[in-house]
């Protein structure tokens, strides 16, 4: 049987989830209706954004705990894991 995972990657995963729903939450909240009508898909691309972002943990945590034994390469998939769906994310859109 696979190791669980560490307090060490739950306290990442833990960090990884409220950062991503406080920051979405605040830019969700600055988002104001202007006169040009932009409001509603800059609210629908934050949305996405923060769901990609939790999609991220919940892969990069499952990936951690099933499919990696060493214990630095999961707290490595754990921390950059998030980061790096996001990041490919705003790469590819911009192309």
């Amino acid at each position: 049987m696979k190791p669980g995972l560490s307090t060490r990657d739950r306290t990442i995963l833990a960090i990884h989830t409220v950062a991503a729903l406080g920051l979405g939450t605040a830019a969700y909240m600055d988002t104001s209706s202007d006169a040009d009508g932009m409001g509603g898909l800059a609210r629908v691309v934050i949305l996405i954004i923060v769901g990609l972002w939790m999609a991220g943990v919940v892969v990069s945590a499952a990936t951690a705990r099933f499919a990696i034994v060493e214990k630095r390469l999961r707290t490595l998939v754990v921390t950059m894991g998030p980061v790096a769906g996001v990041l490919a994310l705003v790469i590819f859109a911009r192309v």
